[in-house]
């Protein structure tokens, strides 16, 4: 999945045309400990395990669900939905359990806030002629904080008309939450182009829709909001917002007008987006599409028109003055409990790619592929015998519970390519963006190699990979073996040196070189040929599976492991904003890009004292805490004869580290480890081992676990714990509208080797526009810099400079235009000379570090 705004719709018509999507929703089973579906609120009907209000409820388990994963180490939302049944006032109902968690926030406090929506939509399987097509749910987050220490929020209040809702004029901000109806009106929207035909969703009184926010039956509401803010003191809850509800799915009932009021139709079909405010919390102002499902949806809700309605341009019917809306765009939903109706479309699964699961092993065989966690993202060279493993480890997302039958056999292949850390298109026609393959990947890489004469000829052999197992493509890359040429200035192009037996040796970039590419030297005299150096640090390596003969669907088709590490006290590093591959409009000149950035485990100070090490350990441990939480509650109230019957787990294997024996912190993590489910139990051992690490004795002991960290529990868990700058990239499609859609993402990960008073960072090359938001505009076709700076603050240091909107101009030149606005232009990336336009790139650092391998992107 790939985009954002907030919204969801429910189910699908088998009738007449299905849709191309069919989300399958499992049942809700629970854990041994606590049965069932997840449970905010202590509903009727719901049995007599207490209520957990915090996101982590382990009854969230075996979900289906989305992440909305572009590059950067921790996707800004993640989707779940559930199916459940209770008894209420002595009949049975089916429930929707749906969750969504943004991890994006571009504000930290004050007036200014991150004003979120999320829409859950839903169009009904059939109606009659003066019924309503379908309903659009919006739910309404301001950025102030509060509830529980979960982060739970009280009860979100109706609104009936947005002049009286938060930022649409009223003085009090508040939480609100609305309902539209889709009565086949025609009207026109400015959300994403200019005088768009779309249709229009007219409001509903709340008072209609009693089971949202229940007043007649107190405790029964289906919706709460989670808030927790950058300053909680929580490391993996920092910055984090969410929604869940519950929806009643009842009976369809095509002779009903309206059904709103009792919940959604069985088949139904549905779609969700969800939003967040890039400039002001204005209703008016731009937004960012965070994520959406279907991934067929092209275009964004509108949340505001300016009147007292939404727009949608594509999820109706056709007809009516709606010229690009189309049914077969939105998505069945499906109760995994009941077999698949006669059309149904098939159930969502297939290949899936994640960010983990991509990268090297270097000087060492690939371990069993299910017990890998995380990948290395460096590229390593010590002669021409000891390869780089290269590897991706696609998932087949298919239940379990279908045994061999959900076994995947397919002709799998897939193109490894490198590109700059930085932003570039996703969700666009054609290439993505400027990329290079991999030598010796140039042709693709076959999971199973085609079988040999005399069978048929064929692209790659057949791959069998059992449900909800990795299967595993791999190549072996020898940097600095090349013999098309390139000779040892292969190993300079990615900041290596030529093995000391070589005689052999790199020059400093653009020395004997035009600017930008580096060379080395022949033993036996003379030079290799020049090569860019844009991979010395940045080494951003795409992976997209195919299927030669269309036998594989894909979940997620290509992924983009775009993540570096840096070490601090002052570190300075490019990042390019890659925009030459963006769709354009008829004399479009610029193209509008906001970039969101997210500071995780940065704060501004420390206690004295305080090392980054510390930081992270103390974040490790209380993650840990955190995951036994749900579990160390069951063992308080489960009969011991039940825990002996779920059999107790063995101590952690894959924490190798000593335990302390007398810290009753780790005592309680291994008491709830013995009925955790097994994945919990891996990330467990995995915090384990980085909060006990020994690693006084490195020489960059930071650096080391830091990168020790994403290796041992991932990479979106490692920027719940270590200090993480995230940037989220977003642009006007067409150039027009307000609806901003997403780039990839991109990450860096920090270490710092001596005490610190706090961390701070500064963009450059870019308007700051808000706390954490920064606004440019590049020329269409262009690409262009921008610099990354990031502190480790000491007590008598100045903290760092603001930043510089148009660097790499210091104050102003004539070939920058006059206005600075061409400063960090690049025209050509890659095997070409990196043109950029305007400027010199000067980094400065306050300490000098010894040197250290090249980072990862």
């Amino acid at each position: 999945m790939k985009h954002l705004s907030w919204l969801l719709l429910l189910v699908a018509s088998y009738a007449s045309a299905a849709p191309q999507n069919n989300m399958c929703v499992p049942r809700a089973s629970g854990v041994p400990t606590r049965e069932g579906p997840p449970k905010w609120l202590d509903w009727t009907g719901t049995g007599p395990i207490p209520a957990d209000d915090h996101l982590d409820d382990p009854r969230w388990l075996g979900s289906t669900g989305h992440t909305f994963a572009l590059g950067s180490a921790k996707a800004p939302l993640q989707a779940r939905a559930l199916i459940s049944t209770q008894g209420i006032s002595g009949s049975v109902t089916k429930f929707l359990y749906l969750s969504v968690i943004v991890d994006l926030d571009g504000y930290t406090s004050g007036s200014n806030v991150t004003a979120r929506d999320l829409f859950i939509g839903f169009h009904r399987p059939s109606v009659s002629a003066a019924g309503d097509h379908g309903y659009i749910l919006q739910l309404h987050l301001t950025g102030s904080g509060g509830g529980t220490p979960s982060g739970m929020q009280a009860a979100p209040v109706p609104c009936d008309d947005y002049s009286t809702c938060d930022e649409d004029g009223s003085t009090t901000p508040h939480d609100y939450w609305r309902v539209f109806a889709d009565r086949g009106n025609h009207a026109l929207s400015g959300c994403s182009a200019t005088s768009v035909e779309g249709r229009q969703y007219d409001p509903l009184p709340s008072s209609t829709v009693h089971w949202i926010t229940s007043t007649a039956t107190p405790g029964q509401d289906a919706v709460r909001y989670w808030k927790i803010a950058a300053s909680d003191p929580s490391p993996f809850a920092q910055n984090r917002w969410a929604v869940q509800i519950r929806i009643p799915i009842v009976p369809a009932n095509a002779a009903a007008a309206a059904v709103i009021a009792d919940g959604v139709e069985d088949g139904s079909s549905f779609f969700y987006e969800a939003t967040a405010r890039l400039s002001d919390p204005m209703n008016n102002g731009p937004f960012a599409t965070v994520g959406w499902f279907p991934p067929t949806m092209t275009r964004s809700i509108c949340p505001n028109t300016g009147s007292n309605t939404l727009i949608s341009e594509e999820m109706s019917d056709a007809g009516g003055g709606c010229t690009n809306c189309d049914p077969l765009k939105l998505s069945a939903l499906s109760d995994e409990g009941v077999p698949l109706p006669p059309g149904a479309p098939a159930c969502d699964a297939g290949l899936d790619i994640d960010f983990d699961h991509v990268g090297v092993v270097f000087n060492a065989p690939i371990p069993a592929i299910e017990t890998i966690t995380s990948l290395g993202k460096e590229f390593f060279a010590r002669d021409l015998t000891t390869p780089n493993h290269i590897v991706a480890l696609p998932f087949n997302t298919k239940a379990a519970s279908g045994g061999a039958a959900n076994t995947i056999h397919s002709r799998i292949q897939a193109r490894f390519r490198l590109a700059e850390w930085g932003a570039a298109p996703w969700s666009v026609p054609g290439d993505i963006g400027k990329w290079n393959d991999i030598r010796g990947a140039e042709s693709g890489v076959c999971a199973t190699s085609p079988p040999p004469p005399p069978a048929p000829p064929s692209i790659c052999g057949q791959t069998d990979i059992d449900p909800q197992k990795h299967g595993l493509i791999t190549f072996d890359w020898t940097i600095g073996a090349d013999t098309g040429g390139m000779g040892s200035s292969e190993y300079c192009q990615f900041g290596l040196h030529p093995p000391a037996a070589s005689g052999e040796t790199c020059s400093a970039v653009g020395v004997g070189c035009p600017a930008g590419q580096v060379r080395s030297s022949k033993a036996g005299g003379g030079f290799w040929p020049c090569v860019p150096s844009i991979y010395q640090h940045d080494q951003c390596m795409l992976v997209e599976l195919n299927s030669p003969d269309g036998s594989a669907t894909f979940v997620h088709q290509s992924i983009w492991s775009n993540m570096r590490f840096g070490q601090m006290s002052t570190l300075a590093h490019e990042a390019l904003i890659d925009a030459r591959a963006l769709p354009t409009a008829k004399d479009q000149k610029v193209q509008d890009i906001y970039l969101v950035v997210v500071p995780r485990n940065m704060p501004r100070t420390v206690p004295a004292n305080t090392t980054t090490v510390s930081l992270a350990q103390s974040a490790a441990l209380n993650v840990a805490l955190q995951v036994a939480r749900p579990y160390l509650e069951d063992l308080q109230r489960t009969p011991p004869d039940l825990i002996d019957r779920l059999g107790a787990r063995a101590q952690p294997s894959a924490a190798a580290v000593r335990l302390p024996e007398n810290d009753e912190r780790v005592q309680q993590i291994l008491r709830a480890r013995r009925i955790m489910s097994p994945a919990d139990a891996r990330k467990v051992d995995g915090l384990l081992r980085v909060a006990f690490a020994e690693i006084s004795k490195d020489n960059a002991p930071s650096a080391t676990l830091v990168r020790n960290t994403v290796a041992a529990v991932g990479s979106s868990t490692a920027a719940e714990i270590v200090p993480t700058l995230e940037i989220y990239p977003y642009y006007a499609p067409l150039g027009k509208g307000r609806a901003y859609q997403p780039m990839t993402s991109f990450s860096l990960f920090l270490s710092h080797e001596d005490t610190l008073g706090g961390i701070h960072y500064e963009i450059d090359g870019a308007d700051k526009v808000g706390a954490n938001i920064y606004h440019l505009q590049i020329p269409v076709g262009y690409a262009k810099k921008i610099q990354v700076r990031a502190q480790a603050l000491a007590a008598t240091e100045p903290v760092l400079g603001h930043g510089n909107p148009r660097w790499p101009c210091a104050g102003g030149c004539a070939a920058c235009g006059g206005a600075n606005r061409n400063c960090g232009l690049v025209a050509t990336v890659g095997n070409s000379v990196p043109g950029i336009l305007a400027g010199v790139l000067v980094i400065r650092r306050r300490r000098k570090r010894k040197a250290s391998p090249p980072a990862a992107a």
